[in-house]
């Protein structure tokens, strides 16, 4: 009786490691500069941007892998206003020079939606970090991923 608790138990829990580990995004990322000069990242062409706003189109590399001609590692994160880990991870990122695209998923229901499918666990901050799920924050985790700061 155990062994079958056990081994059900142990099939959850790979099921919830395959999910949070398939992340499914777009490969395309939107800029635009609003009146006030705030740039705006968004993975979507619709929602969100003012009619008759100019917009640029980047196509990203591959996900899964770090971009070939820069060098320069893919990361998506999402955060909420007053979470403090978010702010950890958001500031470990800027003090490394690393790029990032922020989603909030207080403000943003579809980015509410995107971390619910690659992470269904919940919670913040979630980074998708070149094809790999994130959950919360630890410097020494950042620090395997993006090596030792000098």
């Amino acid at each position: 009786m155990m062994f079958k608790i056990r081994f059900a138990v142990s099939i959850v829990l790979a099921g919830l490691l395959l999910l949070c580990g398939s992340a499914a995004f777009s490969d395309e990322v939107y800029r635009w500069v609003d009146k006030e000069g705030v740039t705006h990242l968004q993975d979507a062409a619709s929602g969100g941007i003012p009619a008759g706003q100019t917009v640029e189109k980047k196509v990203l590399a591959p996900q899964g892998r770090i971009d070939p001609v820069s060098g320069v590692h893919q990361v998506e994160i999402y955060t909420s206003k007053g979470c403090s880990h978010c702010h950890d991870a958001k500031a470990y990122l800027q003090k490394r020079g690393i790029p990032f695209i922020e989603h909030d998923i207080e403000k943003d229901d579809a980015a509410r939606r995107r971390r619910d499918e690659v992470c269904p666990a919940g919670g913040v901050p979630v980074a998708v970090i070149d094809g790999k799920v994130v959950r919360g924050f630890s410097p020494d985790i950042y620090d395997e991923i993006f090596g030792k700061s000098p």
